[in-house]
């Protein structure tokens, strides 16, 4: 949501947001779906993203040998199944894919940039991505210096947001 507001997408601000906490239902579909399979994924390709190999099978191929299908086309189809909007489909679908041909491209651009800095920031699962932060800002909204106030700047700003208290003392945060 940040993001959108300060890169002039006001308007898909809300779809972002939620757009953002979806994304990856198609990790969680695996996870329902065969719990010790998907931890051993999810492990492989860690060990693997911390190798300097080039020729290293990614999460998304890691996953399709095992369950036929990747978390992104089995989260597109979650939603379409839902009747969700076609913003949460394509959110789905192409994430973190560098050749997006949805007419939300914009949004699915910035969830993706914001995904890769979330992991940066150690809030996610993944180390976070260099590379494909540059691979996503040159077609995006977003700047240089847009990653750079979140890389640096953000996390302290959150914690003064009210809906950031209001959240760390429901959730007994620290």
């Amino acid at each position: 949501r940040h993001m959108c507001l300060r890169c002039g997408l006001k308007e898909s601000a809300e779809e972002a947001f939620t757009g953002a906490l979806l994304h990856d239902i198609g990790q969680v579909a695996f996870f329902n779906t065969d719990q010790a399979r998907y931890d051993e994924i999810l492990t492989q390709a860690a060990r693997y993203q911390s190798t300097t190999e080039k020729a290293i099978p990614s999460l998304l191929a890691l996953e399709k040998t095992a369950f036929g299908v990747d978390h992104r086309e089995l989260g597109a189809s979650v939603f379409e199944s839902w009747y969700f909007p076609n913003t949460f489909v394509d959110i789905a679908r192409e994430h973190g894919s560098r050749n997006i041909v949805s007419a939300h491209k914009q949004v699915i651009l910035l969830v993706s940039i914001a995904d890769e800095i979330a992991d940066l920031l150690g809030l996610g699962f993944s180390p976070g991505n260099e590379e494909a932060i540059a691979d996503l800002l040159p077609p995006s909204p977003a700047g240089e210096e847009d990653v750079a106030y979140y890389r640096s700047s953000y996390l302290a700003d959150v914690r003064n947001d009210p809906l950031f208290q209001q959240c760390k003392e429901l959730f007994g945060i620290e």
